[in-house]
């Protein structure tokens, strides 16, 4: 009949041809899985972290060539610090960006989940593992001076020194006003070494007062 359109037959539908199907899929799948695991069962017994490889004995020469299975373990540890009040650090020179520059450390919290870190020292945050890596190492903080008009140079610091490469200026400009910058370093660390953060004042001599921080290293 014109103008009526004819509705597509539908291919006949096998209920039980397509459950058997469905379960012969289920069961190779399953199949599949099973090997799998089996595999990666035998593999995971042989997962070690780097760090473990050096307490075992077996000293690397290069990690170009080694290939992770699972979820692989990176060293990473972090401190924090937060006070509304805040903690004074003394300023007793004026400093050129370089000279007269002093560490910031404040009663900080130490991050129980962190791995091949320890701290031991308010500020400060050490790595006790056995590989020498490479970090990325983030740091934020949030301070305030005793003085107006004020910039402060402010950077990470390996072992006592500060890296230039980290180093950043903040200037407050009215007494007991609030700033908060970020740092970024990519420091080689060995057993041992340890990242702080250091501060000078290129104006005068006006204490630095530092509310709030935080230093995060992870191994690369």
């Amino acid at each position: 009949m014109s103008g009526v359109t004819t509705k597509p037959k539908l291919p006949t539908i096998r209920p039980q041809g397509i459950q058997d199907d469905l379960w012969n899929y289920i069961r190779s799948f399953r199949e599949i899985l099973n090997a799998y695991e089996g595999i990666v069962g035998q593999e995971r017994d042989k997962i070690a972290t780097l760090d473990d490889l050096y307490k075992s004995g077996v000293t690397p020469n290069t990690t170009s060539n080694m290939i992770p299975y699972g979820r692989l373990i990176m060293p990473m540890g972090e401190i924090s610090y937060f006070d509304t009040t805040g903690t004074t650090v003394t300023i007793s020179a004026q400093s050129d960006g370089s000279t007269n520059m002093v560490v910031v450390n404040p009663t900080t919290i130490f991050a129980g989940h962190s791995n091949e870190f320890d701290s031991g020292t308010s500020g400060r945050l050490r790595y006790i593992g056995k590989a020498t890596r490479h970090f990325h190492s983030a740091c934020t903080v949030s301070i305030s001076s005793t003085g107006p008009n004020d910039t402060y140079v402010i950077g990470v610091a390996k072992n006592g020194t500060v890296l230039s490469a980290t180093k950043v200026l903040n200037k407050i400009a009215a007494t007991g006003d609030i700033a908060s910058t970020a740092l970024h370093a990519f420091p080689e660390m060995k057993t041992g070494d340890y990242l702080e953060l250091y501060v000078g004042n290129l104006t005068d001599t006006d204490n630095l007062v530092i509310k709030t921080m935080t230093m995060f290293a992870m191994g690369m």
